[in-house]
């Protein structure tokens, strides 16, 4: 539950992307306190002609989501924060592959070449920028979810406290 106040105070869902409200939450979140609540509050409905399920948007929303990384990305956040960053570019960067939106992964796989700090993710983002790249697209996006869990965990861990989604 969020104050509309503080929802008109971050400015709002940006409409200029497909994929506006992890934008506004990630907004909110540097502006205000989160608090966990326990217990399930709402719940997700799941369609099968949600924008998110049609082919033909799917690029339009990894481009939103590569726009909005790059934004935090640039937002001077303390190290771990950054690397979560950059691993999503990572994983979106994959997944733009996967989806044949060559030019997309590409300058996505850019912003990491020229941001990532770990030798190994930054040789593993030159690789995907090579011909034929896409051939590897389904390898890498089951390497970034690996990426993905192993946060997860981390999280768990050090902040037990915050509920983390396992979705």
């Amino acid at each position: 539950m969020v104050r509309r106040s503080a929802i008109d105070t971050v400015g709002g869902y940006d409409e200029s992307l497909s994929y506006e409200d992890e934008d506004m939450w990630l907004r909110l979140s540097s502006r205000y306190h989160f608090a966990y609540l326990p217990g399930a509050l709402v719940r997700y409905r799941w369609l099968s002609t949600a924008m998110s399920n049609n082919p033909a948007i799917q690029p339009r929303i990894h481009e939103s989501y590569t726009k909005i990384l790059r934004k935090w990305l640039d937002a001077g956040l303390h190290v771990e924060m950054r690397l979560l960053v950059l691993d999503g570019l990572l994983r979106n960067g994959a997944m733009q592959l996967s989806l044949r939106d060559s030019v997309g992964a590409r300058e996505t796989f850019m912003t990491v070449v020229n941001n990532e700090s770990r030798p190994q993710r930054r040789l593993l983002a030159r690789v995907t920028l090579l011909p034929g790249a896409s051939i590897v697209a389904p390898a890498l996006r089951r390497f970034y979810r690996g990426i993905k869990k192993l946060w997860k965990r981390r999280a768990r861990r050090r902040y037990p406290h915050f509920a983390v989604n396992d979705g």
